[in-house]
């Protein structure tokens, strides 16, 4: 008999076995079920909604049913919008095995990934896995070319990101209403838990699904000094609970006992304040537990993981390399992406049976654990926040694998009165509206993207967009007031013109600014600064284009070394230091700096080339080990730096775009994006595009003669392992097969844009 989970429902059986039966997925929750049913349902098939639940309530099946149903039945685009770039990766490893059973295609537009927009199909449609931003600016472009109606389906994963501040809630808001405004797309919101889930409908015009369901049963405690409590709908309450005594000297709390209980049967995550807790802690671990099973458990999968650590970064941390054999690993922010993958693949598959992390974890990535240990209840030097502690908890208890889940808060008995009252006792704050944050900046953002797009050309159009949003159901008189004040400021600042017939038009230097994304208050100087640069670029080296790319936010995390500093500058070819020269930056300032007799703090010339120089041995293709040796900061920030830059980079060459005088720069600050993209020689960026295949494992293949996809799909495993130390004949099959796939996808791509243009000409 066909597989059916939901009779009656108008899903076809091949959406339920692309979905669910092959991936083992035997049937649907009841709420599910239920959600399902109203969600296709004939009276409200194509009404927005919004459906609510837990983590780890089962939320993801629901959308993917959603987006695969839309691709496949409905022939049209769908988009799944997710607030992290980690997020958008997991998602598209589910995705492209539902689509590719159904003969669809998922583009993922998240950092430097993806096409905007993707190229025309022949067959298949789309399915969109993008972050908030990379979305903004795809719905820009779909509107450019008034193919927005392509879109049938929008997916907002994590709608509660609605209140989340530094802009980000605020540009989701900005999204959806640009959704509802332009195009007939259905959308669909899911969430973790709303409080004022009423009004977020209310603001989508959408029906509305909620469950309080945990499919796994959750068990929270707290742990103050050695003494346990239960918690049990926000009251504490002494729990006779007692974990083993391992005594380790160098672990006061007993962390070791909570982990020791558990593992290597089950997984433990351990969420700590901070970056450097988290390798320290991880430490311990391995310490106080060296005599545990977990230490001897599959030892060949994790000295096949220390080798593919090393591959990725071309180097090893000593913690990684002592704790990854004992079955234990950190992941942080530190991690190069290539790293934080394997670790997450690795912990998911039970080869890690410990994880020590940071919050952005608990965040980013659906990785679920029998028992989740909360050291401490802050982020960095901040008190937790209760989305942010439900979101650990969540974690906890693994769909179909764990029969319940367990939590333990580890706090000071100074702790303990605030832990119950913001974390356990008070109701969940209000999903609030981010669009008045941030001195207005948000707000005229907002003002000119209405009218840059076109979805709002009159005074009166504007009120009626912004009286659309959420603000205006939450704060109604001020939006108003505000929206006045607003307008005429981009006015007076030349961004947009009043016709006298009352029409507002964007100036050029306004879409320049929509474009590009660049804030508004750093416009008089972008422009001031490319304008400077024009006539007095120095293009015998690279050093002065990436000087000028080199103010994206993430430098900002990076100080410079300056003895470092003034050794580079000490060995510099003469065209190099001709830059330093045409920029004012002294080599002796430098070497005072580096012995520390400088008097001045040097302005921000001088780190803003400290960055150039990081993003320079970037693009000539350093290992992000060895250029966070040489300038002494996270292999992290390098990878996150470079990233950085890409994106600003685009963002610079779409400003120079719009502004005639600039084209110049245009075509030279293009240039840089898609090498910063890669972050490595040129000869590797081809083997990037092979799925699995990342730094460490195009370097390889380079040295062993496989220099482009062609070498490489029309190679045998045996030949491959043979070429490559320590590379397995599976290994070697993987990717080999992997090349072979992605030659035929761009053999369609060929063949599909081709036969656009054939329609077109017609």
């Amino acid at each position: 008999a066909a597989f059916d989970p939901l009779p009656g429902c108008p899903i076809p059986v091949e959406i339920w076995r692309a979905t669910m039966q092959e991936r083992g997925i035997k049937a649907l929750f009841p709420w599910q079920a239920e959600c399902l049913q109203r969600m296709f349902g004939p009276e409200r098939a194509r009404a927005n909604m919004v459906y609510s639940m837990p983590t780890s309530g089962g939320k993801t099946l629901i959308a993917e049913i959603a987006l695969a149903h839309c691709a496949a039945v409905q022939r049209r685009d769908a988009l799944l919008v997710v607030p992290y770039i980690s997020l958008a990766e997991e998602k598209a490893a589910v995705l492209r095995s539902v689509a590719k059973t159904l003969g669809q295609h998922v583009e993922v537009l998240a950092g430097t990934q993806g096409r905007i927009p993707a190229p025309a199909r022949r067959t298949g449609r789309n399915i969109y896995i993008a972050t908030i931003e990379k979305a903004m600016t795809l719905v820009s472009a779909l509107i450019e070319e008034n193919t927005q109606d392509s879109l049938g389906l929008v997916v907002a994963d994590e709608l509660h990101m609605l209140c989340e501040g530094e802009r980000r809630g605020a540009l989701l808001e900005i999204l959806l209403l640009k959704l509802m405004m332009s195009c007939t797309a259905r959308i669909v919101g899911m969430s973790a838990t709303i409080s004022n889930l009423h009004e977020v409908s209310q603001f989508l015009r959408a029906d509305v699904f909620a469950s309080g369901t945990r499919p796994v049963s959750l068990v929270e405690r707290l742990q103050i000094g050695r003494a346990f409590f239960r918690v049990e709908h926000g009251e504490v309450r002494p729990d006779p609970y007692r974990p083993p005594q391992i005594g380790y000297q160098r672990d006061p709390d007993n962390i070791c006992g909570l982990v020791a209980e558990v593992v290597p049967a089950h997984s433990c995550l351990v969420f700590c304040p901070t970056k450097a807790l988290c390798e320290k802690l991880v430490d311990v671990l391995r310490s106080g537990l060296a005599a545990h099973p977990v230490a001897g458990h599959r030892p060949p999968e994790r000295l096949t993981l220390l080798r593919e650590l090393e591959e990725a970064a071309s180097g090893l941390c000593p913690i990684l390399r002592a704790c990854v054999p004992a079955g234990m690993a950190y992941h942080h922010s530190g991690l190069v992406q290539e790293e934080r993958v394997l670790i997450e693949r690795a912990f998911a598959a039970g080869v890690l049976s410990v994880l020590v992390c940071t919050t952005t974890l608990a965040a980013g990535v659906n990785l679920p654990a029998r028992r989740v240990i909360i050291r401490g209840p802050s982020v960095g030097r901040q008190f937790l926040k209760q989305s942010q502690y439900r979101q650990m908890c969540g974690r906890a208890g693994r769909t179909g694998l764990d029969t319940q889940g367990e939590t333990f808060c580890l706090l000071s008995p100074s702790e303990r009165e605030a832990v119950e009252r913001v974390l356990l006792k008070a109701p969940l704050p209000p999903c609030t509206s981010q669009l008045l944050i941030d001195q207005g900046r948000v707000l005229k953002r907002l003002l000119l993207t209405l009218v840059a797009s076109g979805l709002a050309r009159t005074v009166e159009g504007l009120s009626a967009a912004l009286h659309r949003t959420l603000c205006a159901l939450q704060r109604p008189g001020e939006i108003v007031s505000l929206t006045e004040i607003h307008l005429e400021e981009l006015i007076a600042a030349q961004l947009l013109t009043r016709q006298p017939d009352g029409r507002l038009l964007t100036t050029d230097y306004g879409l320049a600014l929509y474009k590009s994304g660049i804030e508004f208050d750093a416009f008089d100087r972008t422009l001031a600064q490319l304008r400077a640069a024009l006539p007095s670029v120095l293009l015998s080296t690279d050093l002065h284009l990436l000087y000028l790319v080199a103010g994206s936010d993430a430098s900002e995390a990076i100080a410079p070394n300056w003895a470092a500093f003034f050794d580079m500058a000490d060995c510099m070819r003469p065209e190099e230091l001709a830059v330093l020269d045409r920029l004012g930056i002294q080599v002796s300032t430098l070497m005072n700096l580096s012995v520390g007799t400088g008097t001045a703090t040097p302005d921000g010339r001088y780190q803003r080339m400290y960055i150039a120089l990081i993003l320079q041995a970037g693009i000539r293709g350093e290992s992000p080990w060895d250029i966070a040796t040489r300038f002494r900061c996270p292999r992290g920030a390098v990878q996150l730096l470079l990233s950085g830059a890409a994106t600003y980079a685009s963002c610079l060459a779409h400003f120079a775009h719009e502004i005639k005088e600039l084209w110049a720069l245009e075509v030279l600050i293009g240039a840089l994006v898609p090498r910063l993209q890669a972050g490595m020689p040129a000869e590797l960026v081809p083997l990037l595009e092979v799925p699995g295949v990342k730094r460490g494992r195009a370097r390889q293949l380079v040295r062993a003669g496989y220099k482009s996809l062609k070498s490489i799909a029309a190679s045998t495993p045996d030949d491959m392992a043979a070429a490559i130390p320590h590379l397995s004949r599976a290994t070697a099959g993987e990717v080999i097969a992997a090349a072979r796939q992605r030659l035929r996808e761009q053999a369609e791509q060929m063949l599909d844009e081709a036969h656009a243009l054939i329609q077109a000409a017609r």
